[in-house]
């Protein structure tokens, strides 16, 4: 049999060496249109933590190529999967509907609920009976019914119960509390054993070798920030002011002094003998700005707010005793101060406060406040007469607009004069028996004044301190200034030791404090200590003894110091040589200031020759203050202007 290979006419003649030649080829599945340069950004975590961001060539590209896809459930027939479906569809076994075991009715011939149309039921009854009612419903007899309801369903207590109420109740007790609370001063006491220690015993040595320097003892710390948190734009100390019969106790103001920044306000009182958490807390509507103790009930405590409005507080129970609103009359501005009555007129209590809308009103208290108008003093301008006569060079138009008044300070020897500064510098001397206008004025600072401070022993003396950075003493019988300090930084407020004339202190925006003694020197004072680094100090204030300061800052913080010998010093008595001098400490016992409400029995205010001496002896030290600051050239200023009406 015979093969014949047919060539077909267009097949490629070769050669039989090119026959014998063999060529390889690679088939690959790679994709030709599949991209070969693909950069990616990796951000990853290096050595020692340290993060690493850059971009890297992807090397690995996918070459598939799909062209066809299709989700099925089908399944292999040589599978187990098939083998096992084929099996149960060749079974005999015949499936029928499951029976109900109870009434043998197929549940298959059964249908759902839902299927069937709604049917309508109805019940047929007898028509109700109508009544015609008619009544009025008032807020007391409304208050009535659910009174009765409250009682008629409130269940009847068993003798257990009873018992529990009465354990309750001696729980809570007045005299459980008192007990709890001198049993926490002890343990306080305990914990603050090197601060009671330092208080009682130490002081510093430097104060031996030169007298002409002092310091300040940091002591214990109070705020309310301990037991709750308050808003940042509501910590500022606002006011401090100390109890005139319990010397271990004081009050605080907590609010703001940005008006964009306004929102609650609260009172805090504060004893030396718990540092850890305020005596008594009250909440207030609005920020508090200024506070003031009853100088013979003690319980008493009126604040000034925010809003205009001013309030009264019973420290005992803290519950409000009246307040002011828009129907009963309040001011339209902030109140800045605010004092009791040192003598009042007639039997009931009052108080006077003063605004930034120009208004000083008094207060009388009764089953509510009620306010009478004192005086209206007008905005000055910036020009003055430059003779001491009853002719004045303000300009009318200024004249007829109200101060912006921001401080108030009454005279503690004749309770009818009161000096009053304005935000634009002027300090006005004003009377309540002549309440059309003010008595005299002059431009004490460039810019706002911040506080007004009467002399405790002298009877012209008063410090003036302001936002231009100067503290100034004056002589308000001739409104002139004696004496001037520049600290370098707005001053926001002073405070007279209430034990030497001639020692005062004072506090910064920039965190400082300042304490002075003219009788020593009259240029630089005796100790200026930094207390914060950040923030600004807002309140100052003695306490009754002399050897304790108390400063507040914007943070909501109120710290203590104890002032070094030189700084709490009593003129001598003694009229022998090597006299000592006298000095006073807050007594620190466990007793509870019970009855705040009880008034000094008489003769508590009694002086004897003592007392008398050594009050003659602080108007000498004043006076010798008074005459060499009007001698010497160096520190007397150029009279300052005056006008008087």
């Amino acid at each position: 049999m015979l093969t014949e290979f047919i060539k077909p006419p267009n097949q490629l003649k070769i050669s039989e060496d090119e026959l014998l030649v063999s060529h390889q080829r690679v088939l690959t599945a790679n994709n030709p249109n599949a991209p070969d340069n693909l950069t990616r950004f990796v951000r990853s975590s290096g050595p020692e933590g340290k993060p690493i961001n850059e971009f890297r060539i992807d090397a690995s590209v996918s070459h598939v190529a799909v062209h066809f896809t299709q989700h099925a459930n089908y399944v292999s027939l040589n599978s187990e999967e098939a083998k096992q479906q084929q099996a149960f569809l060749n079974s005999d076994q015949k499936h029928g509907l499951d029976v109900n075991s109870f009434n043998f009715i197929e549940r298959g011939t059964q249908t759902l609920s839902y299927w069937h149309p709604k049917k309508s039921v109805g019940t047929e009854t007898e028509v109700p009976k109508k009544s015609l009612f008619v009544g009025h419903a008032t807020q007391w007899s409304i208050f009535d019914e659910y009174t009765q309801d409250l009682h008629k369903n409130q269940p009847m207590k068993n003798e257990d119960e009873e018992d529990e109420d009465t354990e309750k109740g001696t729980l809570e007790s007045q005299s459980m509390k008192r007990a709890a609370r001198i049993l926490e001063r002890m343990v306080l006491q305990n914990c603050y054993a090197e601060i009671s220690h330092d208080y009682v015993f130490y002081d510093h040595a430097a104060d031996q070798f030169d007298a002409n320097q002092g310091s300040l003892l940091p002591l214990w710390r109070f705020s309310p920030l301990r037991s709750m948190k308050l808003k940042k734009s509501m910590r500022c100390i606002t006011s401090i002011v100390w109890n005139p019969r319990y010397t271990d106790m004081f009050a605080a103001s907590f609010g703001s002094y940005d008006f964009m920044r306004q929102g609650w306000g609260m009172i805090c009182l504060f004893s030396l003998k718990n540092p850890q958490h305020p005596h008594l807390m009250i909440n207030a509507t609005s920020g508090v700005l200024c506070l003031d103790f009853h100088p013979k009930r003690p319980s008493l405590l009126c604040a000034g707010m925010y809003d205009g409005s001013v309030a009264v507080y019973d420290c005992v129970s803290g519950k409000l005793v009246a307040k002011s609103s828009a129907l009963t009359g309040k001011h339209t501005e902030p109140v800045w101060n605010i004092q009791w009555r040192r003598v009042a007129v007639s039997r009931s209590l009052s108080f006077v406060s003063l605004s930034s809308d120009g208004q000083i009103m008094e207060w009388q208290l009764g089953d509510e406040l009620k306010p009478q108008l004192l005086c209206r003093l007008p905005q000055l301008g910036p020009s003055v007469s430059t003779t001491n006569t009853t002719e004045e060079s303000f300009n009318p138009v200024d004249r007829s607009l109200p101060a912006s008044l921001s401080c108030m300070a009454f005279d503690p020897r004749n309770q009818q004069l009161f000096l009053v500064g304005s935000e634009e510098g002027h300090l006005f001397k004003c009377s309540l028996s002549y309440s059309n206008n003010y008595l005299s004025s002059v431009r004490a600072h460039l810019i706002s004044m911040y506080s007004i401070a009467f002399n405790p022993f002298h009877p012209k003396a008063v410090l003036t301190c302001g936002s231009d950075w100067i503290v100034k003493l004056f002589d308000h019988t001739t409104m002139q200034s004696l004496l001037e300090f520049d600290l370098g930084s707005a001053v926001n407020d002073i405070a007279w030791s209430p034990i030497n004339s001639t020692i005062f202190a004072c506090c910064t925006s920039m965190g400082k404090v300042y304490v002075f003694d003219l009788s020593k020197d009259l240029h630089s004072p005796l100790c200026a200590q930094q207390v914060i680094e950040k923030g600004q100090l807002t309140k100052i204030a003695f306490n009754s003894s002399g050897n304790i300061i108390i400063v507040g800052d914007d943070h909501g913080w109120i710290r203590s110091f104890k002032l070094s010998p030189n700084l709490r010093i009593q003129p001598n008595t003694d009229s022998s040589a090597g006299g000592a001098k006298k000095e006073y400490q807050v007594p620190l016992d466990f007793e509870d200031a019970e009855n705040l409400e009880k008034e000094p029995e008489e003769g508590e205010e009694g002086s004897n020759s003592q007392e008398e001496l050594l009050l003659k002896k602080q108007i000498g030290q004043m006076e010798e203050v008074f005459a060499f600051a009007e001698k010497t050239s160096a520190i007397l200023l150029k009279p300052s202007k005056t006008t008087t009406n």
